[in-house]
Parts: structure tokens; sequence; C-alpha cells
């Protein structure tokens, strides 16, 4: 059995990187919305309640180009100023919740208006 301990640490490694990133749905309302001077549209959303960037209006940004950026940023502002629920996709974090902030946030896959 001089194998087992491997055995444990090789199925420990491979479970939890199963699980440290998955596609999430990060449901909830958007509190703020606003554009810096360099074009990033970044929300506050209850989800993560701190500001995470989702495109750039000047740039393509981690493959979101400025023409889907001009629909989000416009779905964005409704869904703040109507009070409405958004579902915004990513496919492969670890948690709405923890995810990277500003700058570094990961590129959504889309941003949805819900009820």
């Amino acid at each position: 059995m001089k194998y087992k301990p491997l055995l444990v640490f090789t199925t420990t490694f491979l479970l939890s990187i199963a699980v440290s990133a998955a596609p999430q749905w990060c449901r909830g309302q958007i509190t703020s919305t606003w554009i810096d001077e360099a074009g990033h549209v970044v929300i506050n959303g209850t989800w993560r309640n701190d500001h995470t960037q989702v495109c750039n209006l000047n740039t393509t940004w981690k493959g979101v180009t400025t023409e889907t950026c001009k629909g989000w940023l416009s779905l964005a502002q409704v869904a703040q100023v109507a009070k409405t629920g958004v579902t915004v996709y990513y496919a492969d974090i670890t948690s709405c919740a923890d995810m990277p902030v500003y700058q570094a946030s990961p590129n959504p896959g889309y941003v949805m208006l819900t009820e």
C-alpha cells in the first residue's frame, strides 16, 4: 500500500482543480454604472458588492467587442434606473462574490435583463 498516499494526494488535487472554477450566473441588481476616461465600463452588482469591469467602449477587451459593449452598457443603465434584475454569465470563475474587481475582472459571456 505504498501508493495509497499518492492516490489520496492525486485524487484530492484533481478534485480541487475540478471545483476551483466553473460557469457562474451572477444574479442581482446593478447599483452603479460608470465609464472612465479610457472607456472602461464598470458596474457594481449586488452579487459582488464591488466594481467589476464588463467591457471597454474604445477597444475590444478580453474578446468583448465595442459593439457588444455598447449594448451591455445600455442594458446596465436600464437595469440600474428601472431597478430590475440582471444575470451576468461568466464561463470560468470560482464564485460571483469572489471574482476579481476593476480591470482584473473576467469578461462576461453575456448580460441579461431579468424581472
